[in-house]
């Protein structure tokens, strides 16, 4: 049978391998160790063992195909047959002085990040270079021209040669100190590459550590085994590597007979079991005893099994498990448990001695165990917390594609002017508190577009509607491609989710890609804005009233004491105390807060979704190309107002508001609607009227009216003090919906104010509610005035203010002078006509 030349694979000695892989000869075959040789060829008179490419391991072949590829090879056998050489410098490390080395390792810092992206086509070449340049800045400190920097990087990649092998520090040498004008045949140490190598890594020659033996042993069998492969007899390379190793390193061994003989050993071993024979055997049983292998729970015998279930009973506790089943427990009154005999018997234990005793060997055990099944204690959803994180791509998500918000309450005391306040100083009223707050950021990169500070501890869906009102109708901003990503809770209400359903009344809405919806995060993971709160925290920590990550145990002493020496209220003996002394004002802190976002937003960071970008640089880099749709003031009440369906009774309409019953009630209006459904719409910030709208005389809400709120009093004889009551309920209604709102400045963002947006009765709709609603509140402080100018009237007359029923009539009499006047003037008429007597006469 004739077989092809072609047809037969090629085989290549571990030499050959090494060249590709750029390692020496013996170091290769360790690598290649766990393969089983295709045959033996002749290099240099000697037989050497040989493998074919097929059977090398996978990253050797990965090594190789990338150079066939780099340096434009036939095939992967042209690569072996005739390997480029790994750059050298012709003076070894083990020569170069020790400042020539360090300037090296701070250039392979310098040039770490260029290096790695410099193929990366999402950076552009100028801020490479730039990046380039600050971190040459920031390594050597001292200033340089790009160009100059960017020709150190081209030295040091031409020297690599494509081979990827960019963590050898000789290709980071300083260009004077790699030539060496000496004849080669002077320079000590060139046939002993490995050992050059090796005893350049030696930190002290004179005192060798078990590391370092280690170390130089396998240099120099790797040159030893270089020699025989070259042809030079092996007992003529034995004498070469013992005399290099007396010159250089004298301390490893007593005398040259004991190197000889160490040496004779070590090849023995080498040839007997590869390169585990090497191995100092005296530190395996300790590196055994360190490692804990895997247990398999099925090969747990049953005391173990009891001394686990009853750790994991008692909270992970192996100490007082493994005492209480040794001397014997009884939980179940008839049913002991404890060890068995022969388990006890194996180890002894002595609770007066040592209580908390547990063999080491039975904790190195079973503690893994207990760490794999401690979620699954608490719940489903503890162990579904800590499965692994679902790895996510940003690169194709835009920003400005979804708005996400989240509470976080401040690490800080601060006070707010309060006329019901808590404290007293000078005639002052205030709170101090740790206010809500609630940012409103760009998912995708994080940037913060608005935030809204609460001057209380707790916030509601309200609030939440507020901050989505205030960011999407800045002009600025707008709306979210999307739409928000909250979280689950009250940001699930349905108050919350009516600030999306707008959308789905009108089909101008859809034409105009405005299709907005909510989504709610399940798991803390989802959360990025997370990320935000620790930053901003870390930022602001050095303000005063800082109470730390969690106050009940890091709150600092002096914001203590600060608490401590504000005066309450009805506490006549203590001192005042001003709180400006001691804590932030809540315009203080919001500047604080605005500025602390505005760092973080110009700060460059470093994660998958901004790679050294900065929130202000991801939002123009990765905004799709289309503007942010605005709504016009006609839609406005669409964010603004909420809305419900309720029935006209005799009561008039009730509607729920910050958790009260409000009643609103209007004899002329809401008399002739008794029994029908009316569309009802209010706005939070203005609970006294609402906007109503009857839809079946009025289906396209184009006239609506207002109905205005009467507050309930007492139905036997009301007086002046519950009228004063009405006003401060009223007020303290108002109060809870105060909070300090602000946009943070985006001028970049491109927006679109559509006029024409939605349909032509929905805006004619929006019109009249807002026309209505301004109607209302332009007549507020005259009505206001008139009630003020009847009280002044009936107290100056001595009347009970309660008393005046109808205002506007009361308010016509500008002054009681006014008044009296008239009284007179109609009782002299009467005299002059005969109708009553004179003054003074019968």
């Amino acid at each position: 049978m004739r077989y092809r030349l072609d047809s037969v694979p090629r085989m290549f000695t571990a030499a050959q391998i090494a060249k590709v892989e750029g390692v020496t000869p013996g170091a290769m075959r360790q690598q290649l160790a766990s393969v089983e040789p295709d045959g033996v060829v002749v290099r240099s008179g000697n037989q050497a063992a040989a493998y074919v490419i097929e059977k090398l391991p996978l990253k050797t072949r990965e090594k190789i195909a990338e150079q066939k590829i780099n340096f434009c090879y036939r095939d992967s056998e042209a690569v072996l047959a005739d390997p480029k050489p790994q750059w050298q410098p012709t003076i070894p490390l083990s020569k170069q002085p020790p400042e020539n080395i360090e300037r090296a390792h701070l250039l392979q810092r310098a040039l770490a990040f260029f290096i790695e992206h410099r193929n990366d086509r999402e950076i552009r070449p100028g801020e490479l270079d730039r990046r380039l340049a600050s971190d040459y800045e920031a390594t050597f400190g001292k200033r340089v021209s790009r160009r100059h920097v960017a020709r150190i990087a081209q030295m040091v990649i031409l020297r690599d040669g494509g081979r990827n092998e960019f963590s050898r520090i000789e290709l980071y040498l300083p260009a004077g100190a790699v030539r060496d004008d000496r004849p080669a045949a002077k320079q000590a140490g060139g046939i002993h590459p490995s050992l050059d190598d090796a005893i350049s890594t030696v930190e002290d020659i004179a005192a060798l550590s078990v590391a370092d033996r280690a170390c130089l042993w396998k240099a120099a069998l790797d040159d030893y085994l270089t020699l025989v492969d070259q042809g030079t007899e092996s007992a003529r390379a034995k004498r070469h590597v013992v005399s290099f190793m007396l010159t250089r390193v004298p301390r490893i061994a007593a005398s040259r007979h004991a190197l000889r003989v160490a040496f004779d050993r070590k090849v023995s071993a080498f040839e007997r079991d590869g390169i585990k024979g090497l191995c100092d055997k005296r530190r395996d049983g300790a590196a055994k005893r360190k490692i804990a292998a895997y247990v398999d729970p099925e090969s747990l015998s049953e005391d173990e099994r009891l001394l686990l279930t009853r750790a994991n009973k008692v909270g992970g506790g192996l100490s007082q498990a493994f005492r209480e089943l040794y001397c014997g427990i009884e939980i179940i009154p008839g049913k002991p448990m404890q060890f068995s005999e022969h388990f006890r018997s194996s180890y002894s234990f002595n609770p007066r001695l040592n209580k908390s005793y547990v063999p080491e060997s039975l904790r190195a055990k079973l503690q893994p165990l207990l760490r794999s099944i401690k979620p699954l204690n608490q719940g489903p959803k503890a162990a579904r917390l800590a499965e692994p994180s679902r790895r996510r791509d940003w690169s194709k998500v835009p920003s400005g594609k979804w708005y996400q918000s989240d509470d976080e309450t401040a690490n800080h005391y601060v006070w707010f002017e309060d006329e019901s306040g808590e404290f007293e100083f000078d005639g002052l009223r205030f709170n101090v508190i740790r206010p809500q707050i609630l940012p409103m950021v760009c998912t995708r990169t994080d940037l913060v577009l608005s935030v809204l500070l609460l001057p209380r501890p707790q916030y509601n869906s309200r609030d939440i509607r507020t901050l989505m009102l205030e960011t999407c109708m800045d002009e600025r901003i707008g709306l979210p491609f999307e739409g928000f990503a909250f979280e689950r809770g009250i940001w699930k209400s349905r108050n919350v989710a009516a600030m999306v359903n707008w959308t789905e009344i009108d089909a101008g809405f859809a034409r105009a890609g405005i299709s907005l919806k909510i989504r709610n995060a399940t798991t803390p993971k989802s959360k990025g804005i997370e990320r935000l709160f620790s930053q901003e925290q870390n930022a602001m920590q050095e303000l005063p009233g800082y109470t730390g990550r969690l106050e009940m145990k890091d709150c600092p002493e002096l914001t203590r004491k600060s608490l401590a020496a504000m005066k309450r209220v009805g506490q006549p003996l203590k001192a005042e105390a001003a709180p400006w002394d001691h804590f932030l004002s809540g315009d203080q802190y919001l500047d604080l807060l605005q500025r602390a976002y505005e760092r973080f937003n110009n700060e460059v960071q470093n994660g998958e979704r901004l790679p050294g970008m900065s929130p202000e640089e991801g939002w123009k880099a990765f905004a799709p190309g289309r503007p942010h749709q605005v709504l016009p003031d006609s839609l406005r009440y669409l964010l603004a107002t909420e809305q419900t369906e309720s029935k006209v009774s005799r009561e008039g309409i009730k509607i729920q508001i910050a958790g009260k019953p409000r009643f609103f009630f209007d004899s002329d209006r809401l008399g002739n609607l008794m029994e029908e459904k009316v569309i009802v719409r209010w706005n939070s910030s203005m609970p006294d009227h609402v906007v109503v709208v009857h839809p079946r005389t009025d289906p396209l809400g184009q006239r609506p009216f207002i109905v205005r709120h009467e507050p309930a009093l007492d139905a036997d004889k009301p007086t002046s003090e519950e009228f004063s009551a009405a006003r401060a309920r009223r007020k303290a209604f108002l109060k809870p919906q105060v909070s300090l709102f602000r946009m943070l400045n985006h001028g970049h963002n491109l927006t679109v104010r559509n006029e024409l947006l939605g349909s032509a009765p929905l805006r004619q709709a929006g019109e009249a509610h807002n026309r209505v609603e301004r109607e209302e509140i332009e007549l507020r402080p005259a009505r206001e005035a008139q009630a003020t100018n009847a009280r002044k009237l009936a107290h100056r007359a001595g009347l009970d203010p309660a008393k005046i029923k109808n205002t506007d009539r009361a308010a016509e009499l500008q002054s009681f002078d006014e008044l009296r006047a008239r009284l007179r003037e109609r009782e002299q008429n009467a005299q002059d006509q005969g109708h009553l007597p004179a003054k003074g006469k019968l």
